[in-house]
């Protein structure tokens, strides 16, 4: 399964075929990207670099600092005939002078708690991240993000000002026209399976609500196989969880999709949308915003109990709600996004912040 990450990246790359194109990264199997995307051959020489294996998941920041200052070696070596640098993954380029680098932040995790982390130990601890990484900060040219929650979050750690450029949703792929009774009394949910995406919350609410289907679609992530474990066996009847599948049946015959965590975008939200599903979204982060009256918002168990309920059993909002979800993922769709990219290169919008 692949995320929001790897579809920028390749969306990204796809809107800028007409360019010589240079693509370093750790992992790259074009027939895995053909297949997951349905897009033709991408012509981009693919440059391997080493993969980050932090020692210890306490201080992985301060180990990726080192491990950037190896694959910036390795751009300098490989930019040297280039005129853009390009980066979508956290922020390690330190390009040669002159060079324009456009960084596209899905949010700043290296220097700045995620929502949910508000402590004063790791206050302190992306105090000092944050002063090692200024001089990067600095040679950004332009930055870009996936929605106005993480904008607001670059200008507070980072102290520039980003170009919200929404990531690229496949909607017609999930986009379903099917109606209140010719789907299941069934709420579905999509992440990777670690502690951040919250699914043990549904599995409350499960309880709770036990005529209704909650089927949960995931990857497991190998460091946090016991958070899996824990769900597969403490699960109640009536929820399914499911690892790596084409998820887009699973949400054309649901009624409602929740999500969970306050994260920065959450592609799979606007892929529910897409497929007509009712969007209840945490009150905070990236999704309720993007979508606005498009989604519902929940703020505790109690209240994402009782929509959800509202949303399985009232046939006449769900119809109402169904079609501004779909409506308002069109936003979001692949076509938008490449033409923008095209547009920054074109007009070579860094030159003008």
């Amino acid at each position: 399964m692949f995320g929001g990450a790897e579809s920028v990246l390749v969306h990204m790359l796809r809107a800028l075929q007409e360019n010589e194109l240079v693509l370093i990264t750790d992992r790259w199997n074009p027939k895995n990207i053909e297949k997951t995307f349905d897009i033709e051959h991408l012509n981009v020489k693919w440059i391997e670099c080493p993969s980050f294996h932090p020692l210890s998941h306490r201080f992985t920041a301060f180990q990726w600092f080192q491990y950037t200052r190896r694959l910036n070696r390795l751009i300098r070596e490989e930019s040297k005939d280039y005129d853009l640098l390009f980066e979508t993954q956290q922020m390690y380029a330190d390009p040669r002078p002159g060079m324009p680098l456009v960084n596209y932040i899905h949010y700043p995790t290296l220097v700045a708690p995620l929502p949910d982390n508000q402590n004063t130990s790791s206050a302190i601890y992306y105090a000092v991240l944050r002063t090692l990484y200024r001089r990067r900060f600095k040679k950004i040219s332009l930055a870009l993000t996936n929605s106005t929650f993480t904008a607001r979050k670059i200008v507070e750690y980072l102290k520039i000002e980003p170009l919200v450029v929404p990531p690229p949703v496949d909607v017609n792929k999930f986009y379903s026209n099917r109606s209140w009774s010719d789907r299941e009394d069934k709420v579905v949910t999509v992440g990777v399976f670690t502690p951040f995406k919250r699914h043990h919350l549904l599995m409350e609410v499960a309880r709770q609500l036990p005529k209704v289907q909650f089927v949960i679609i995931g990857t497991i992530h190998e460091d946090h196989k016991g958070y899996y474990e824990t769900l597969s066996t403490q699960k109640s009847d009536n929820v399914t969880i499911r690892q790596d599948i084409s998820f887009e049946e699973e949400l054309a015959s649901a009624k409602v999709y929740v999500h969970l965590s306050p994260e920065p975008f959450g592609i799979s939200v606007v892929e529910a949308a897409a497929s007509g599903c009712i969007p209840i979204v945490y009150h905070i982060g990236g999704p309720a915003e993007s979508l606005g009256d498009a989604s519902l918002k929940w703020k505790d168990l109690k209240q994402l109990s009782t929509l959800i309920n509202e949303m399985i059993k009232n046939e006449n909002l769900w119809p109402e709600l169904s079609e501004r979800a779909k409506k308002k993922s069109l936003e979001f769709d692949t076509s938008i996004f490449e033409a923008r990219i095209r547009n920054i290169v074109k007009e070579q919008l860094w030159k003008q912040t």
